[in-house]
């Protein structure tokens, strides 16, 4: 169970943690607050869509580039010469028997249907949401009271529990990392900078008494 601070801190301080929490620079969060996406803050997010997009296009090539390897090993081939004996070979399966046998044939689809499955569960974790997103670059202001919660799913074997933590405003929920989550005074007002599609959380900050005195991290 994550503890949460109890010693009472300024709004300026919260929005010190906050910063901190999200990586967020002062730069960046004065244009958070007229809607606009930052950089470096793109910067990131684009890291996180494309992580999964490399993964995919690398698990799903890698069998190919092997037969193509394999090809030039075992028949003194050219690289072009492997690549395209590649497309025989998937057209024309028997060749691949008869050349090398139902032992070596079978390894040989079985580790290409592996590479291929893996390829295609990180495919499916691609957010093309995220990915327009980006490329509007517009952020949602939202404003209200947040709770922060935090949900455990307990494993078995006595393994440590895996804790999600959440920032919950009004009837909506965004998923937040621990250091986030014990930077707010829970129940508090907030300012919460999201992107429309994907509904990532990318900023927070404490909402100030007077509309006018949005404080500026340092």
């Amino acid at each position: 169970m994550a503890l949460r601070p109890e010693s009472w801190r300024t709004k300026e301080e919260i929005l010190a943690d906050l910063a901190k929490a999200f990586q967020s620079s002062p730069q960046a969060l004065a244009q958070n607050r007229k809607g606009d996406l930052a950089m470096d803050q793109w910067q990131k997010l684009f890291g996180r869509f494309v992580r999964p997009v490399l993964l995919a296009g690398g698990w799903i090539v890698a069998p190919f580039w092997g037969w193509a390897a394999f090809a030039i090993i075992n028949g003194s081939k050219s690289m072009g010469e492997g690549l395209g004996s590649i497309g025989t070979t998937i057209f024309h399966p028997t060749q691949l028997l008869e050349g090398h046998g139902w032992f070596v044939s079978g390894a040989i689809i079985a580790a290409t249907v592996v590479c291929v499955g893996v390829g295609v569960y990180h495919a499916l974790k691609i957010d093309f949401a995220l990915w327009f997103d980006l490329v509007e670059r517009k952020l949602v202001i939202k404003e209200g009271r947040v709770e922060g919660r935090e949900e455990q799913i307990f494993r078995e074997g006595g393994k440590d529990p895996i804790e999600t933590y959440y920032f919950d405003l009004k009837t909506e929920r965004f998923e937040v990392n621990l250091q986030a989550y014990r930077a707010i005074d829970s129940g508090a007002a907030y300012y919460l900078y999201v992107l429309p599609r994907s509904r990532v959380l990318v900023a927070a900050e404490p909402k100030m008494s007077a509309a006018n005195e949005i404080p500026v991290a340092s």
